[in-house]
């Protein structure tokens, strides 16, 4: 199992923070670099639709209405007791591990990491001074990459950077997954499955083939492209037409519907291929 990304984006270029990787009584020091880029179409804010009167953030003493300077704000949290006490991104990080050490809890097979829920990526890399890494650092850090790659594993550390801290799962590829914690996944709703005859399956599988399976394909963000089209289309007078919800199947014939599929997908470009031609199926 790999870890390398299908990825487009640039690398990064500039470090967002750094971390002390403690592996035994090693400590490495690491850069990290955020792994993901934001490609959605950005929205601003405006009263009434002016955009000569941008819109803001304001906070509101709700006891009386007044907008107050968000420097008055104080984060707090109730005890057990029903008392509140002031508790701020600090402390949480001190009082749940040393702020900024990422600590190699247990080692994890590759096969179970994808049994953990990811929501945050950063990539991991030998801190630099004025360019240049740390001998004694990178050869650490090198050290535990080649073992972990040659034992298939991957490193499950507890990290705290702002607030608590947080489990991740460091690979040998030098990717930092941030992954939520098992109470914080809800468990699976059952699926409502019915039973479903062979000459469905073989059905059901033909459509899959006419709609074709590639092989790992890149994902382009082509929402954020629709997205600007339409705008310049509207700001141009021009909206165009939203599409409609397709009907749901109900009290249909099942096997035509799937007939009349297959044949509709047939001649229809391939995802991704807009000659038409099959991509990596």
């Amino acid at each position: 199992m790999s870890t390398n990304f299908i990825a487009d984006a640039p690398e990064p270029s500039r470090s967002t923070g750094t971390i002390t990787l403690s592996w035994g009584l090693l400590n490495i020091e690491l850069s990290l670099f955020t792994g993901t880029e934001e490609t959605n179409v950005s929205r601003k804010e405006f009263v009434d639709g002016d955009v000569e009167r941008p819109a803001g953030r304001a906070v509101i003493d709700k006891s009386t209405g007044e907008v107050i300077d968000n420097s008055r704000v104080v984060r707090m949290a109730q005890a057990s007791n029903g008392t509140f006490v002031v508790l701020t991104d600090d402390e949480q990080a001190a009082c749940t591990g040393v702020k900024n050490v990422a600590e190699v809890v247990t080692f994890i097979s590759n096969a179970d990491i994808f049994n953990y829920m990811p929501h945050k990526l950063h990539q991991v890399r030998p801190k630099k001074d004025k360019g240049v890494p740390n001998p004694a650092g990178a050869k650490a850090f090198s050290l535990l990459i080649s073992a972990m790659a040659s034992q298939g594993v991957s490193a499950l550390v507890k990290v705290a950077l702002r607030g608590p801290a947080q489990y991740g799962i460091l690979t040998a590829t030098g990717d930092l997954l941030f992954v939520f914690p098992s109470d914080g996944v809800r468990k699976p709703l059952a699926m409502g499955l019915t039973s479903v005859t062979p000459q469905e399956q073989d059905m059901a599988r033909n459509l899959i083939s006419a709609i074709g399976i590639a092989q790992a394909p890149h994902i382009p963000d082509a929402t954020s492209q629709e997205i600007a089209k339409y705008v310049n289309a509207k700001a141009g007078g021009n909206t165009p037409a939203m599409q409609a919800t397709p009907p749901a199947t109900n009290g249909t014939d099942l096997m035509d519907e799937l007939m009349k599929s297959i044949e509709a997908r047939k001649n229809a470009p391939k995802w991704g291929a807009p000659t038409g031609q099959a991509v990596n199926v």
